[in-house]
């Protein structure tokens, strides 16, 4: 199962409930990086770029809830 179900599957989950955040926000990250490949491959961004891309995340992690 993929990051998505995985996080799914982690808010019913409630010993842990930071995985469902982390889950989320590494789908994320893989989604703006296919986006970030489509777009070198199209020559819109060149493939030696230092650009650094941001991913928009709403996600936090609240770190007192890990152990």
């Amino acid at each position: 199962m993929g990051g998505s179900g995985s996080a799914l599957r982690a808010i019913f989950d409630p010993e842990n409930p930071w995985k469902a955040e982390v889950g989320l926000n590494i789908r994320e990250v893989a989604e703006k990086s296919y986006d970030v490949l489509v777009k070198m491959v199209n020559k819109e961004v060149p493939m030696n770029s230092r650009e650094e891309f941001l991913v928009p995340s709403h996600v936090f992690v609240n770190p007192s809830l890990t152990r």
